[in-house]
């Protein structure tokens, strides 16, 4: 099958420079927000691509500025062969007939003072669809019910229908321009269940009637396993992984992916499934990680060189380390709890008790207590003894001389699995990472990732 949408390096930032805190505060310094990042992905004629990912990931941005609704701040959108990114108005508008949008929320993209016939009727006069508006209402009246509607409710507005015909006419109304593609965004997650069903039938027969090819956007895996072809998983901007979907389901690649695919409940009461837990919060897009932007969060994420504890360990010397770097740890803070509790606190009694809460995690609750090497764990109190002198820049520095991880220098390129249909972004893949992290942890191999872990 032939590309009919190809997405090539598509960035889109956005500028804090235009907010009303920019402008009630113009000494702070401009913050730029990576919505989305180097991003390439194609649409396949008659596949239904799934696009997921957490709320706030970069998904409906990159559907936006795939058709120019934003425009983007660098690279390249083809369809059919043509740069888009690179067309005219008048092209835009043609294209725009080819390549339309269902939004998730329907009744804020229907307009309250418009009829469902004026609704539906209006595009086809934008782009000269029928001879007349005694034709174009026949028409509007046909695709109202194809979608599961009547020709009757053509003189209602939008505030007379449930949220799920709603949605049926926001459907009608992108396709009575005749396009060759749809893009769905979270097209479903407004709705009750059982509407749900309803409105995924619909495009699926739709779909099939009038071979649609369709982007999907969703952030839940399964209606994208009922719904899509192939499925792309996107992280914080960018591509994780990009697979067909059964094999994304059965053989995911990524440590993302397996999380995700984790956490899809099992109506089977007596299915035990290893849920997969990611620790603290997706970073902000205005400061994302440096090189896998998951490796904060990863619970593969690959050890320094030499190291002999658990996976479980190293991640807590890790999250400590970025919690010295952002200040997040208040030594004095700590004393003063402790003097609360007893008359005279020394500055070992201080290092301790961080290193309890923040690194072995004692009493800490639905938290798994760990024991670090014998040299990672002097190292560590020597960095907290730092912290509590007062030298906190000496702590971080201490800590990021003896832990890195190549997870965080280097940005993971895709690499293919298999027939060539299956990409991934993950160090792990890495030839060049493969050895070290099976020769340090053997819960960090390769191996393991195709193993069914988090399924």
């Amino acid at each position: 099958m032939s590309s009919l949408l190809t997405i090539d390096g598509l960035t889109k930032h956005f500028s804090e420079k235009d907010s009303l805190i920019r402008r009630l505060r113009p000494d702070q310094e401009v913050r730029t927000v990576r919505a989305v990042d180097d991003v390439s992905l194609d649409v396949k004629e008659g596949e239904t691509l799934g696009l997921v990912g957490e709320s706030g990931c970069g998904k409906s941005t990159l559907a936006r500025a795939a058709v120019r609704l934003i425009e983007p701040t660098d690279g390249s959108v083809y369809f059919d062969g043509d740069e888009v990114t690179g067309f005219s108005r008048s092209e835009l508008r043609e294209f725009r007939s080819e390549v339309q949008v269902v939004f998730q929320d329907p009744f804020a993209s229907l307009n309250p003072r418009y009829t469902v016939a004026k609704t539906l009727m209006e595009p086809m006069r934008v782009h000269n669809i029928g001879a007349n508006d005694t034709e174009r209402r026949e028409r509007a009246a046909s695709l109202l019910e194809r979608c599961g509607l009547g020709a009757e409710h053509l003189d209602r507005h939008p505030h007379e229908f449930s949220g799920g015909q709603r949605q049926r006419i926001a459907i009608a109304r992108a396709l009575s321009v005749e396009p060759s593609m749809l893009i769905a965004d979270e097209p479903v997650s407004a709705l009750d269940v059982s509407v749900q069903a309803r409105i995924l039938n619909l495009l699926d027969e739709l779909r099939e009637e009038m071979g649609l090819s369709m982007l999907f956007i969703s952030h839940d895996m399964s209606i994208v396993r009922r719904v899509c072809d192939r499925v792309a998983v996107m992280y914080l901007g960018k591509i994780a992984e990009v697979a067909p979907t059964d094999r994304l389901f059965t053989d995911p690649q990524h440590p993302y992916t397996q999380a995700l695919l984790s956490a899809i409940p099992v109506p089977d009461p007596t299915v035990e499934r290893d849920r997969v837990h990611l620790e603290g919060d997706v970073p902000t897009p205005i400061d994302p990680p440096s090189g896998c932007r998951f490796h904060p969060r990863c619970p593969k994420v690959i050890p320094t060189e030499g190291w002999d504890g658990s996976q479980a360990a190293w991640q807590r010397v890790l999250a400590l380390k970025r919690r010295l770097a952002a200040d997040e740890l208040d030594a004095e803070t700590t004393r003063e709890h402790l003097e609360d509790e007893r008359k005279s606190v020394s500055d070992d009694a201080v290092v301790q008790e961080l290193y309890d809460e923040h690194v072995a995690r004692k009493g800490v609750a639905d938290a798994e207590t760990v024991s670090l090497p014998p040299d990672a764990n002097d190292t560590v109190k020597s960095a907290l003894q730092r912290l509590v002198a007062g030298d906190r820049d000496g702590a971080v520095a201490m800590l990021e001389r003896s832990y890195t991880t190549p997870c965080a220098r280097e940005e993971p390129s895709l690499t293919t699995h298999g027939a060539g249909t299956h990409q991934s972004a993950c160090h792990l893949h890495d030839p060049s990472f493969v050895t070290q992290s099976k020769s340090q942890n053997g819960e960090l191999a390769v191996d393991g990732i195709a193993s069914g872990d988090a399924r």
